[in-house]
């Protein structure tokens, strides 16, 4: 991403991305205490053939997720300028303050997001599905630098452009995720009832 950045604007921009990149990480901290009780619950489940109880989990723990995330991102995007003041004290750091403010305010849209993506690969890893789960996060670092590149240079939109991409990319790569755990629930929970037809009907 800094090779695009680079691209695009100066080292700035790069220093802009690492620090605001640190409050975005910080903010899905709250997820990620959600997606551990996500792979728990739903390797129980699997492992008791309960695949319904897995669906649940899975919309229980992504409504969670996603009421979470959009309180913090509204935080994130009325104190942007505050959050930004606090990572530009120094007085090198004091002329990147208002591009801070402007990738905090951007970037945070994509946060209510993250939990669509982040708690459907850990269904993968209750289920035993490890390659899905790496699958999917070599899906989302695939198309996010592909947007980020397609916003800043084939829209011209520059500097801006790369944040709108961070925030279309993993918007996009979360839904095909969850896209993705659902149809794989809806098709094992297929499989396993047509397997208790099948034996019912022979005994």
């Amino acid at each position: 991403m800094n090779l695009i950045i680079i691209a695009v604007s100066d080292t700035d921009s790069v220093a802009v991305f690492s620090t605001g990149w640190k409050v975005i990480t910080v903010a899905c901290a709250p997820l990620m205490g959600v997606a551990t009780a996500v792979v728990s619950v739903s390797g129980a489940s699997f492992g008791a053939r309960a695949f319904e109880k897995a669906e649940t989990a899975l919309t229980y723990s992504i409504k969670l997720g996603l009421l979470i995330e959009a309180g913090i991102a509204l935080l994130i995007f009325a104190l942007a300028p505050q959050i930004a003041a606090v990572f530009t004290r120094a007085e090198t750091a004091t002329h990147i303050a208002g591009d801070l403010e402007v990738f905090l305010r951007i970037v945070s849209i994509y946060l209510p997001t993250v939990g669509f993506g982040m708690l459907s690969s850990c269904i993968f890893q209750g289920a035993g599905k490890g390659m899905d789960a790496l699958t999917a996060t070599i899906l989302r670092t695939i198309i996010t630098p592909l947007f980020a590149t397609i916003f800043a240079f084939t829209l011209n939109m520059g500097i801006k452009g790369i944040w709108w991409g961070l925030v279309a990319g993993n918007g996009i790569s979360c839904v095909i995720i969850f896209s993705w755990v659902k149809i794989f629930l809806r098709d094992i929970v297929i499989t396993e009832k047509t397997a208790i037809i099948t034996v019912e009907s022979i005994a």
